[in-house]
């Protein structure tokens, strides 16, 4: 039993990190094509795609780094609706909170920002920021970093926070499948099909900051938890399930059609 349990969480952490390198690759990928789009870096200085060759068969296949998160020097903006997402996680970082009221917001300056979206991303966002910086702070930014955004290095950090946190999902649906008694080859087939398909992470690769994508990781663990105490009933497990659900309603609003699907789907099982 307890070797089964390593090997499963072995293999939870493997398929996760193999969600990461996937989402990270796309987000490289696209960052260095903006590179020559926005052109604020000479292009001596940008990244390059990078590519080994496989002998013998002569293919030509990205290179490791481009798996790995690594600094960019060139600009890469968020949409607009990220980038507001963005702004107040950097309040959150940088000690203020999210702030009362927001002046730049044309026509709703006077509306709380809470009253308009959740914000349980932003606070994650920012302070997992600081937390990094207790351990590891950035150094200052050039002058030529500072000309489109304030922080380049916390615009690209909270971008590899997001795409780790929602490569847990492939993970969760690993363990959810163990759960269910699926034979765990199929089960790791399903985490890494997760993890690779493009309809699974062309939203998380951190380009943008998503709600949904950040909520999904908790509403995939409430399932898991939930199958898990269908399997095992203990009076305790209530608590973690119950903590990743509100969790779940309190960051992300549609959340609710996905679990009034689910319970609509359990009465009727019930029935």
């Amino acid at each position: 039993m307890k070797r089964r349990r390593i090997v499963n969480a072995a293999l939870f952490l493997l398929i996760v990190l193999a969600s990461f390198c996937m989402r990270t690759y796309h987000y490289n990928t696209s960052v260095i094509q903006l590179a020559s789009m926005i052109d604020d870096v000479p292009e001596r200085e940008r990244p390059r795609m990078e590519y080994v060759r496989v002998a013998p068969f002569g293919m030509r296949l990205p290179h490791w780094r481009m798996f790995l998160p690594f600094h960019h020097a060139n600009f890469s903006p968020f949409t607009i609706e990220s980038a507001m997402m963005f702004s107040y996680a950097q309040d959150v970082a940088n000690g203020k909170g999210v702030p009362a009221s927001d002046p730049t917001l044309c026509g709703m300056e006077d509306v709380a920002p809470y009253a308009q979206m959740n914000m349980g991303l932003e606070w994650f966002l920012g302070w997992g920021w600081r937390v990094k910086q207790w351990f590891a702070p950035d150094p200052p930014p050039t002058e030529r970093e500072t000309v489109y955004q304030d922080n380049p290095r916390m615009a690209q950090w909270m971008s590899a926070q997001m795409r780790l946190w929602a490569s847990l999902t492939s993970g969760l649906i690993f363990l959810w499948l163990l759960i269910l008694r699926v034979p765990r080859v199929w089960a790791v087939g399903a985490g890494l099909l997760h993890a690779v398909a493009l309809a699974g992470i062309a939203r998380a690769t951190g380009q943008d900051l998503v709600r949904g994508e950040f909520c999904i990781p908790l509403v995939m663990a409430s399932v898991v938890l939930a199958y898990w105490t269908y399997a095992n009933p203990k009076a305790w497990k209530w608590i973690p399930l119950f903590a990743t659900t509100f969790l779940a309603f309190v960051t992300w609003d549609l959340c609710q059609m996905l679990f009034s699907c689910w319970c609509l789907v359990e009465l009727l099982r019930l029935a």
